[in-house]
């Protein structure tokens, strides 16, 4: 749990001291800061069908996330940043669910493409590295505590890592004066490498295709450090 918590805090850590750095070294652009939220559509075609053939419940294909991230824009153009992100999902069926949690931190590059004092639009790029756990477990049964410490519980869990590419763009609208904030919206498509599974530190064979792909549709909430102009 802390590898996915830490990884993509850090990554925003670094990028704040990094690209705090470049903005004090250049009088052009601007910096920002932005938190956003939404939905993750990922596929897990063949693990799903491995776990619909051992009667276990399927990983749930829609996924809520959240990030953090900070940029740099060069010349007002040129998008430099690093973004961190966690999603996390759940499905029940009968008395099992599943759980999945996967973070990733990014490199991203783009280009604003439309570049007003009150919009912009950028296409965006990311490479970096990212990770995913999914657990299928039992609900415990009534009964006394040590009774469901000690019995069978029932519990698998998988882990990947990988790396991460994404393609994807970005709109948002800017409000206020000088150091201002802005609203917006990011979409795209995330695609995470194959690895293999493993399962309590060991690599499982005969396992089902373990690289993972989403759509996302994200809203962000974002803060300007300096002024666009």
């Amino acid at each position: 749990m802390r590898r996915f918590i830490l990884a993509p805090v850090c990554s925003a850590f670094l990028s704040l001291l990094c690209l705090h750095g470049a903005a004090g070294q250049s009088g052009v652009g601007y910096t920002s800061v932005y938190l956003s939220g939404g939905l993750n559509a990922i596929n897990f075609t063949d693990l799903n069908d491995r776990l619909k053939e051992n009667n276990l419940p399927e990983v749930g294909s829609m996924a809520y996330g959240g990030s953090f991230g900070v940029y740099r824009a060069i010349d007002g153009r040129v998008i430099v940043g690093l973004e961190g992100t966690l999603y996390a999902s759940q499905n029940r069926e009968d008395s099992l669910r599943s759980n999945l949690l996967g973070g990733y931190g990014l490199l991203q590059v783009g280009y604003s493409l439309v570049h007003k004092r009150w919009l912009e639009f950028f296409p965006l790029v990311g490479v970096g590295y990212g990770s995913m756990r999914i657990g299928v477990r039992a609900d415990l049964p009534e009964g006394s505590f040590p009774d469901n410490v000690s019995g069978p519980g029932n519990v698998r869990e998988l882990t990947s890592r990988g790396p991460v590419i994404l393609l994807g763009a970005g709109v948002q609208a800017r409000f206020g004066q000088r150091n201002g904030y802005y609203l917006g919206a990011r979409a795209g498509y995330v695609n995470m490498g194959n690895s293999g599974w493993r399962y309590s530190g060991g690599q499982l064979t005969d396992a089902p295709t373990a690289s993972s792909s989403s759509f996302f549709l994200n809203l962000t909430l974002g803060m300007f450090l300096h002024d666009l102009y």
